[in-house]
């Protein structure tokens, strides 16, 4: 089973290096690289988020059930992928979403991609996710505001829209004190499918990944060993 990642908002092919370290060499991660950036620099924005994960789950050439790993907006992404996938009868073995509420309880937009410059690096700087060397360099930050500003104006326009539910487990993790979730809406992932869930809370804010990584791949291989075992028992 090979696990295939998808990052935050403005990520390019690091987002999940943290936990590299640790993780089971039997389970092969691989990053999916959004288009407008790294080696696909040349490649427009994806147009719209839904756009977004069709367009990864064609580019994944599995045919074994996989695993779809999901941070903040990739969340989303890895969500909509599996559903894509489930859809072309792919099989998905279990979807894992970090730091995002369920698609269907999303909060009010911030309309970050508005921002200027100084006030979306005031913003990042807060968030926690980037390095502070980019954030100190305005024209770092003219770099990769493009992708990040995209990426959120495409999280802005999504809208949920109901249909079959998934069948996979899924596993949420979030922060205790993220600002981005909400109990209710962690919660929530519960209702996109009709096989096991669980949530477990890690101590952090929105970028837990980043400042708990041992924690988290502890967490998520701990439920995931349970969740997925039972479905093929089952």
């Amino acid at each position: 089973m090979r696990c295939y990642a998808f990052g935050y908002a403005g990520s390019s092919d690091n987002a999940f290096i943290p936990l590299l370290a640790d993780w089971p060499q039997t389970i092969p991660l691989q990053q999916y690289l959004y288009p407008g950036r790294g080696s696909r620099m040349s490649e427009e924005f994806a147009p719209s988020l839904r756009m977004l994960a069709q367009q990864a789950a064609e580019d994944i050439a599995e045919s074994e059930p996989m695993l779809l790993l999901g941070y903040s907006f990739g969340a989303l992404v890895a969500y909509e992928t599996a559903r894509y996938l489930r859809s072309q009868n792919r099989p998905v073995a279990g979807l894992v979403v970090g730091a995002m509420n369920a698609p269907h309880q999303q909060l009010p937009s911030r309309h970050v991609h508005t921002f200027d410059l100084p006030t979306l690096t005031t913003y990042l700087a807060k968030l926690g996710g980037t390095p502070t060397e980019i954030l100190a360099s305005a024209e770092l930050m003219r770099w990769f505001a493009p992708a990040i500003q995209s990426d959120y104006q495409i999280l802005d326009a999504y809208r949920h829209e109901e249909g079959e539910v998934l069948d996979c487990p899924i596993v949420a993790l979030y922060g205790e004190t993220d600002e981005l979730t909400t109990p209710s809406g962690i919660a929530s992932w519960r209702e996109c499918t009709s096989g096991s869930f669980h949530s477990v809370a890690t101590a952090g804010g929105h970028f837990f990944l980043l400042r708990q990584p041992q924690s988290t791949l502890s967490s998520l291989f701990r439920l995931l060993s349970v969740t997925i075992s039972k479905e093929i028992a089952v």
